[in-house]
């Protein structure tokens, strides 16, 4: 069932996500933790709800042929995880929602041709040749894993997202037993431009608009919103802001530091395509909204039909239910509208 809504008659949502973030590749070290910081904190400050795909674990074969290896379950962390850990945590209660983007993002334990064995580069599930990547049982062992991870770091996973959208259609069945949020389009394409509800009651959000690259620039995307009939859903690498950062120093001219983070700061002579995202999609008459104002809830009461957009447990949940109030965590500098309500008389 496609869920297109009267609830968006006045309003033009537009969805946000964070892609490819965990512990390794371009946010392997302090400094790069101190530039994905200030990421969040410039969305903070514009009031931009967000999402993150989150990859619990990152594994690479290093240029000397040496192995990398991090993840947010690892049994004793080293200062990197926990400084990772914390900041991640620091913007979950701000309000960014997380969710599990693999477990590791690739498969392999050795140099494979296309670099598979390389977190964020290869594929996790339904592999060529690796026939155990497509079974059922591989992805409850992938997905249990991932949600272990979320579990051990103190993180709550709002949505599942496979690795380069690449799963089965049985695999894709295990997922929607843990989440009720798929935040792709499903494999059958019912869901590629539009939020679609799938007969389980598990909603499949699709990101129409891609991502930003040298193909798909910022000024692409944001020609595209006139007249566009899809969600205007995307996903945005933040190590592409890292060029548009600066360190900030103090009055001795000295690098700042916070929470054992170096503190970094938005360069003033240039603006970022992150930053012409965000103001080009408002000037267009585009909202920022979390993923749960675009899933409607239906109530039936005697005599009228209610629909509520409210912010819903995901698994391990108990028996389908509406929370009394949002769950979504209001923090400062991410302030959200109420609830959307409406009634019509049956």
């Amino acid at each position: 069932m496609l869920v297109r809504s009267e609830t968006f008659a006045n309003m033009r949502p537009a969805l946000l996500r964070l892609e490819d973030v965990g512990p390794g590749g371009p946010y392997r070290t302090l400094e790069d933790l101190g530039r994905l910081r200030a990421v969040f904190e410039y969305l903070f400050a514009e009031r931009v709800p967000f999402h993150v795909a989150l990859i619990p674990r990152w594994k690479n074969i290093e240029s000397d042929g040496s192995w990398y290896e991090k993840g947010i379950d690892d049994p004793y962390p080293d200062e990197y995880l926990r400084k990772l850990i914390g900041l991640l945590q620091t913007a979950q209660k701000q309000g960014a929602l997380f969710g599990m983007h693999g477990y590791t993002h690739q498969y392999g334990n050795r140099k494979m041709k296309d670099d598979n064995q390389d977190t964020a580069t290869g594929f996790e599930f339904d592999i060529k040749n690796a026939p155990e990547t497509k079974t059922p049982a591989y992805a409850v062992q992938r997905v249990t894993k991932s949600w272990a991870a979320f579990r051990r770091a103190g993180l709550y996973p709002h949505f599942w997202e496979s690795p380069h959208y690449t799963h089965t259609r049985q695999q894709e069945r295990i997922f929607e037993l843990f989440s009720r949020v798929i935040y792709q389009p499903d494999v059958e394409g019912r869901a590629a431009t539009n939020v679609f509800m799938s007969e389980t009651g598990v909603f499949y959000i699709p990101t129409p608009l891609g991502y930003i690259d040298e193909r798909n620039t910022v000024e692409r995307v944001l020609s595209r919103l006139e007249g566009f009939d899809g969600l205007a859903s995307l996903f945005y690498h933040p190590f592409r802001e890292f060029p548009f950062l600066e360190r900030a120093t103090g009055q001795t001219g000295k690098p700042v530091f916070r929470n054992g983070l170096p503190v970094f700061q938005y360069r003033r002579d240039t603006q970022s395509d992150l930053q012409k995202l965000i103001h080009g999609f408002r000037q267009r008459g585009f909202d920022w909204v979390p993923l749960y104002y675009v899933l409607p809830k239906q109530r039936v009461s005697p005599g009228q039909s209610q629909v509520v957009f409210y912010p819903l447990p995901f698994w391990p949940r108990p028996p389908v239910q509406l929370l009394p109030e949002p769950i979504w965590p209001l923090g400062a500098g991410c302030l959200l509208p109420q609830p959307v309500v409406w009634n019509t008389v049956d």
